[in-house]
């Protein structure tokens, strides 16, 4: 073969394999870019991972809520907030105002318990009752206070009653039990001078005094004796209202608003 001959089959081969090599290289390049795509799917995963906890994190965190504790959803999806403490108690001291306030006013009733364990469900209209059921005696409540008694934190309310024109005859105590107001009668002088903290002066006699303090039970109270030698004189003296619907209203706004 002669030299032009060689020259030519030198550039033939040369047409054939430089594509060739040009493929294999570009192939070459090709594979190694294709694991920079791996790498980066796994650098995904592992934040999505990381996503995904935190998103878990997340759920728990509105869950649980500010106190520590699973809140709700009612059927709109919207949070249910439960009754605070406050709420609660001043839901409690609204009922006991209500009640209260409607038998003042002549619009409800309450149970009366006397010392036989009788019970007889009585409103001021009916107040004899409690006195007499003779026809030629009259009764009607004259007055009324609203105080903690016991000093439970709880109103209780305190009827004057007046039998026959006199103020003598004694006193209705009215208390919220289990949200149920119930009564009994103490006569004048086992319930005299009611003081500010719930004392009050009882005489049964000349050798039968003291200063006592009611302690309510389920449908029950005791009288206890808290005579410590502290000078009663010195005490504040509750304050009475006529039995009027402007001083029922006055009254409760004065102890439940604002004590």
């Amino acid at each position: 073969m002669n030299l032009k001959g060689i020259i030519g089959l030198i550039f033939v081969l040369g047409i054939i394999v430089l594509p060739v090599y040009i493929c294999t290289v570009r192939r070459i390049q090709n594979s190694a870019e294709g694991q920079e795509p791996s790498l980066s799917v796994g650098a995904v995963n592992e934040n999505d991972t990381d996503m995904e906890a935190q998103k878990a994190n997340n759920v728990v965190e509105n869950e649980i809520g500010s106190e520590g504790f699973p809140s709700e959803t009612d059927t709109a999806g919207l949070p249910v907030i439960e009754n605070t403490d406050s709420e609660q108690d001043d839901n409690m001291s609204s009922g006991m105002e209500e009640g209260y306030k409607a038998i003042l006013l002549g619009d409800g009733d309450f149970v009366n318990i006397d010392r036989s364990d009788q019970t007889i469900r009585l409103s001021l209209e009916n107040i004899k009752e409690v006195v007499s059921d003779e026809d030629w005696v009259t009764a009607k409540v004259s007055k009324f206070t609203i105080i903690d008694l016991d000093g439970n934190g709880e109103n209780e309310v305190v009827l004057w009653i007046q039998a026959n024109e006199r103020s003598d005859y004694g006193f209705e105590i009215l208390y919220l039990q289990d949200q149920e107001v119930y009564g009994f009668t103490l006569p004048y002088r086992g319930f005299m001078h009611l003081k500010t903290d719930g004392t009050f002066y009882s005489s049964g006699g000349m050798d039968n005094k003291g200063i006592n303090k009611l302690r309510f039970s389920e449908r029950g109270y005791t009288i206890e004796d808290v005579s410590d030698g502290e000078s009663q004189e010195e005490k504040a003296d509750v304050e009475w209202y006529d039995l009027t619907s402007d001083n029922v209203e006055l009254a409760f706004e004065n102890k439940f608003q604002y004590s």
